[in-house]
């Protein structure tokens, strides 16, 4: 599967944390002859992810490393392309659960997952109540190296200039 994916944070306070993705997918999937029976050819489809997310810190020292955060998600799931004829709709998840801030680039999201999913008859739908466990990394890609190097969404020059408009 190749996708691309933005991740936007539309929001972040001290105490919380919104941030929403968009993920668009390229699929080449074995066709399906009926709920027991796989077909011989591949054929091709795209898929669009939406999600919502939404982390609320639990103690005083919000998102510091050693703290609790509740954590929500909304997730939908929709097909298209030539080939999708009766089922655009994919799937719907919905999570809620605990999320271990265990240092900066990385934590534990553990809790409770619904979701409903149509299948690839397009007739049938198949509802999971599922306990997940997340690990998640944050991989540092900036360059050390460079001290004068700004991060993608860096907003530093704001404060620079309130500082400098107060000279």
């Amino acid at each position: 599967v190749n996708y691309l994916r933005k991740r936007i944070n539309i929001f972040k306070y001290p105490r919380l944390s919104v941030n929403q993705s968009f993920r668009l997918e390229e699929r080449f999937r074995q066709q399906i002859i009926n709920e027991f029976e796989k077909g011989t050819g591949y054929g091709f489809n795209y898929r669009t992810r939406y999600n919502i997310f939404l982390n609320i810190a639990l103690s005083h020292q919000a998102f510091a490393p050693h703290t609790l955060s509740a954590a929500f998600y909304n997730e939908i799931y929709l097909n298209f392309g030539k080939q999708i004829i009766y089922n655009t709709f994919d799937q719907y998840r919905l999570f809620g659960g605990l999320n271990y801030t265990m240092n900066k680039q990385s934590s534990l999201l553990f809790g409770y997952l619904y979701s409903f999913q149509q299948l690839s008859s397009g007739k049938a739908y198949r509802n999971l109540h599922v306990a997940r466990i997340f690990y998640l990394y944050n991989l540092d890609l900036h360059n050390k190296n460079n001290p004068g190097h700004k991060g993608v969404h860096d907003v530093s020059f704001l404060s620079q200039r309130k500082k400098l408009s107060a000279v």
